[in-house]
């Protein structure tokens, strides 16, 4: 079990289950106090707030299969070409707002809301009453309170209703009718200018970094505020094809945030080039990490895994083949698998050589990246499921060519299937932030400025980070020569279409709050991305490995390789029905749910 006392604070969760879209308003809530009897202490205070901490481990918030789905990352499991798994309307852009995780998204982030409010009212009642208080720690816990409502309400206006959506900033009575229930959704703006009101608070009244911080680690932070705001400023900018065409001055506010990030000391954050501890156990909450969700085993194991209030998740066995006991929910699509597997390593990097069993050193048959996103069947340098290699141990079947990594417990067990409480209860974490995505946003804002080198120096220390070949040339490069690079001189354009198509989502695919898609929308090519994906055509071939028992054998239709109108081989592409179905007006953004409109007559008669 792993020793943070934030684990330990999410047993008070036990009594904390989620309600019904109909009820979670108006339920009390048995872990907190009735406005006349309110915190009587900043100790109360503290113990509930980790209920507002507690709403993150709800699948439905960051909905991370659905949103990898609905974007160009994420394949429906098996059966290709035609897969029969119900979230595979995410994947044809069939989605409505009747369809389950639509609203179950809706109602989790205003659960989240509602806790925040709570707290908020009960530290301003305990603050009212109490001339001696803590008001130091008093402003911190109000300020983890108001990142969390500002965090969930962020959630709620970059993924519904083209960003009008409900705001709510108190805890509503039923002594009030029902006009504290049934408020209308606010305009965009408004929103936008309430959720940085609050962060501003946090990022003022905020940790850099905590004091004990074993104790604390976890618990959000002055860096983790200063990453929203960032983002808030950034996705308000409009792009045409990926250039920016008004609102350029949100761009510097987005890199005053962005470069505090990168560049306070007293955040501490650091790009890690441990491979070990990159999308392991081992590196929850590393250097890297900005802000994740806790998870852990041996907490309310007897809560079904179903149950939103859960400490483990089910996300470890929804990615992986079925061989070590995976539900293969959802794969790397097509092009996204060929770009991992096709990436140029850096032959100045050690880490890309290995050396064979009869002593031939050779470059290694996968990038460092890939293979620490994604499984891939030519991947032999690299051990799964800590029993062999790659193709050794997962059977890649039914033209099955990657597996996402990021949430499995590969390097822990030799099964999802052997954790100690289940295949379907995972006690990792989830990253939702972390550095190397503050990195490129930073990049981007350089490439919109047209501040190219500068832009190419912050991609390449991703890269670097990655054993990969740098992008551009030596000259000017802050890297130096002791790197491999593609001699390429970009312009704003072309660095742009890097950024997009590359490095951005081969490092961040399928990661946080729903990025690749809110990117696609924002960049103004979501629709055309799908078009032209689905006009890239691959074969799938054998590869022959040799297996567990020393025997050479054939992993038929499993390798993702270049498309050649003239071999006769069996032909992938993706995205047809996406391509066709697609309409920006339409799915830019998630429909406010039915279950919503159903209770809520005002939603839509904004003042």
């Amino acid at each position: 079990m792993k020793i943070n006392n934030i684990k330990y604070l999410f047993i008070t969760l036990a009594v904390c289950a989620l309600t019904s879209c109909s009820d979670y308003l108006t339920e009390t809530n048995p872990n907190f106090k009735p406005k006349e009897d309110y915190y009587k202490t900043l100790d109360e205070a503290e113990a509930t707030l980790v209920t507002v901490y507690g709403t993150m481990l709800n699948h439905y918030i960051l909905n991370i299969e659905e949103e990898a789905l609905r974007s160009d990352c994420g394949y429906p499991g098996f059966n290709r070409p035609s897969p029969t798994d119900p979230n595979a309307v995410w994947y044809y852009q069939t989605y409505n707002n009747g369809t389950v995780s639509v609203s179950k998204k809706w109602e989790a982030i205003y659960e989240g809301v509602f806790r925040s409010n709570q707290v908020i009212e009960g530290l301003e009642h305990l603050k009212e009453n109490n001339e001696n208080i803590d008001l130091d720690r008093w402003s911190e816990l109000m300020g983890q309170s108001k990142f969390f409502r500002a965090l969930y309400h962020f959630y709620a206006y970059t993924s519904f209703n083209n960003g009008e959506v409900i705001i709510r900033d108190f805890v509503p009575s039923l002594e009030n009718g029902l006009d504290d229930f049934n408020i209308p959704v606010s305009d965009r703006e408004e929103v936008v200018n309430f959720v940085r009101n609050d962060l501003y608070y946090a990022y003022k009244n905020l940790h850099s970094q905590y004091p004990n911080l074993a104790r604390n680690k976890g618990k959000v932070t002055k860096g983790a505020a200063a990453t929203i705001l960032g983002l808030s400023h950034i996705y308000d900018v409009e792009y045409k094809d990926g250039i920016a065409i008004n609102n350029t001055e949100s761009i510097d506010s987005a890199m005053f945030y962005f470069d505090d990030v990168i560049n306070n000391p007293e955040y501490a954050y650091e790009l890690v080039d441990d491979m070990d501890l990159l999308f392991t156990s081992a590196g929850e909450l590393n250097k890297e990490s900005i802000f994740e969700v806790v998870y852990a085993l041996g907490l309310r194991p007897e809560l079904n895994h179903f149950d939103e209030a859960s400490l483990t998740n089910r996300l470890g066995r929804s990615a992986p083949g079925g061989t070590i006991g995976g539900g293969r929910k959802w794969l790397p699509t097509a092009w996204l698998a060929y770009e991992y597997s096709h990436e140029k390593m850096d032959s100045q990097d050690q880490r890309n050589w290995v050396n064979d069993d009869d002593g031939t050193q050779r470059m290694r048959n996968v990038p460092l990246r890939a293979s620490s996103m994604v499984a891939l069947v030519n991947d032999i340098d690299t051990k799964y499921y800590i029993i062999g290699n790659v193709p050794q141990v997962a059977t890649f079947s039914n033209y099955e060519f990657a597996y996402y990594k990021k949430y499995t417990n590969h390097d822990i067990t030799d099964s999802e299937r052997n954790l100690s409480e289940g295949q379907n209860r995972s006690g990792k974490n989830v990253t939702v932030n972390r550095l190397a995505e503050v990195v490129l946003l930073m990049a981007e804002c350089h490439i919109q400025k047209n501040e190219i080198q500068e832009a190419l120096d912050l991609m390449n220390d991703v890269r670097v980070r990655w054993g990969l070949e740098l992008l551009g040339t030596e000259s000017g490069s802050k890297h130096g020569a002791n790197h491999d690079y593609n001699n390429i001189e970009y312009d704003q354009t072309s660095l742009m279409k890097q950024l997009m198509h590359i490095d951005k989502p081969l490092e961040l695919s399928s990661e946080g709050h729903s990025i690749r898609n809110i990117d696609l929308r924002r960049w103004g090519i979501a629709k055309q991305n799908f078009e032209d994906l689905y006009k890239r055509k691959y074969w799938v071939d054998t590869f022959t490995f040799t297996d567990l028992d020393g025997k050479d054998k054939n992993n038929w239709r499993s390798l993702i390789v270049d498309y050649d109108p003239g071999n006769g081989s069996i032909i992938i592409d993706d995205f047809e029905a996406a391509s066709q179905n697609y309409i920006n007006e339409v799915h830019d953004y998630l429909p406010i749910p039915l279950s919503e409109i159903l209770n809520n007559p005002n939603i839509f008669n904004k003042k």
